[in-house]
């Protein structure tokens, strides 16, 4: 028997689950801490990295149901919130805005280290399995 993690198993499940717990931090980051901002465009733009974490919150509850699904679409909605943050930080948040930016990014890395983990659990085994 193989020393590797495999899918749906403890290590694949607990860094999904912590994928889940990043996404509700950056949910409550979105929802508390920027939805005051009063430049232009950027109640959209926090509107758009609402709507992402939702569907980042839909893709992982279907990994926790079927083994055979990779984080791809996961990793692509996390991508296009680093994206959102890039263009929110260059132009249109204030000071204490841009703080809790940074917080989401950090936030954000986190959860890209969980993904990366799983989609090597996952991906490992999708070649075993063929």
């Amino acid at each position: 028997m193989s020393d590797k993690p495999r899918p749906g198993k403890d290590k694949d499940l607990r860094f999904i689950k912590s994928a889940i717990e990043d996404a509700d931090e950056v949910y409550r980051l979105f929802a508390s801490e920027l939805i005051n901002e009063q430049s232009p465009g950027v109640i959209e733009l926090i509107s758009e990295g609402m709507l992402l974490i939702i569907e980042q919150y839909d893709e992982l509850n279907q990994m926790l149901d079927d083994v055979a699904l990779t984080p791809t679409r996961v990793l692509d909605h996390n991508r296009c919130l680093r994206d959102l943050l890039k263009l929110m930080i260059k132009e249109r948040l204030s000071p204490l805005g841009r703080v809790a930016a940074a917080s989401i990014i950090q936030v954000l890395g986190n959860q890209l280290r969980s993904l990366m983990v799983t989609k090597e659990i996952r991906g490992t085994e999708e070649l075993c399995v063929t």
